[in-house]
């Protein structure tokens, strides 16, 4: 698992066009990797066109040293690390392709020239408290879990097949990410109606509030950005600013 790449060995400039899911905007990124999926009958296409047999994604957001990553590894079943080479399946254009499905989900808490946390036990976030500068720091990255009130800007999820396999979890640190745990790469899954599909991390750090979403395509072009979308507000506004219209519909 620690062998797994998350990023090509090499990136220019042409690496962040959308299509090979890699993003920067602001403050915050996205990368991918993949494998291909074993085809006994491939056809001739995009460099970056699935189906996939594995892909890992990460998305993070840094702030004032400090930086919160999330890394994710889909593999469709029986192509796991455990899983022995030679038994691994070979599929066939036209058949009913398989999904995707979450086999490890890594966080990553650091700092810049320091270590990213004390070793002493995370107290209080509370403004008033005297705590120290590396107190403070480190309830920032450990401190409660969960962003406040829930995501920000929660975003549309599909229809409710769709919806289903989704799942949110709340990290400590004032974080919380929403990600699917099943990716389907079957043009016919959900009636067809799977066009899009989103991963997101909340973070809230020191006077500002940040949530990045990692919106990507469907089916074959999975591994393409459709946006890579930056909220940021200061935290004692965010009930104040906090969106109310459910967000932009990604199926339309």
């Amino acid at each position: 698992m620690l062998g797994s790449s998350y990023v090509p060995v090499q990136l220019s400039s042409f690496d962040f066009r959308g299509q090979q899911g890699n993003m920067i905007v602001g403050n915050a990124y996205t990368v991918c990797d993949t494998t291909p999926l074993p085809l006994d009958n491939p056809l001739e296409g995009e460099e970056h066109d699935g189906p996939f047999q594995e892909m890992r994604t990460e998305i993070g957001i840094q702030d004032d040293g400090k930086r919160f990553r999330v890394k994710f590894d889909y593999r469709v079943q029986g192509a796991g690390p455990d899983d022995e080479d030679e038994k691994k399946q070979t599929y066939s254009l036209g058949e009913e392709l398989p999904p995707l499905l979450l086999s490890s989900l890594t966080v990553c808490r650091e700092a810049l020239d320091r270590w990213p946390i004390s070793t002493s036990p995370v107290t209080s976030g509370d403004d008033n408290d005297e705590s120290s500068s590396q107190e403070k720091f480190d309830i920032s990255l450990f401190g409660p879990p969960g962003a406040p009130g829930g995501l920000y800007d929660p975003p549309p999820v599909g229809k409710d097949s769709q919806a289903a396999q989704y799942m949110m979890i709340d990290l400590e640190g004032g974080a919380s990410i929403l990600f699917p745990f099943k990716l389907d790469q079957d043009p016919n899954a959900h009636d067809g109606g799977a066009k899009s599909w989103v991963t997101s991390l909340d973070w809230s750090v020191g006077k500002f509030r940040y949530q990045v979403d990692r919106k990507v395509l469907a089916d074959k072009k999975l591994k393409g950005l459709k946006t890579l979308e930056l909220s940021e507000v200061q935290s004692t506004d965010a009930d104040t600013w906090r969106p109310t219209d459910g967000g932009e519909d990604m199926r339309q």
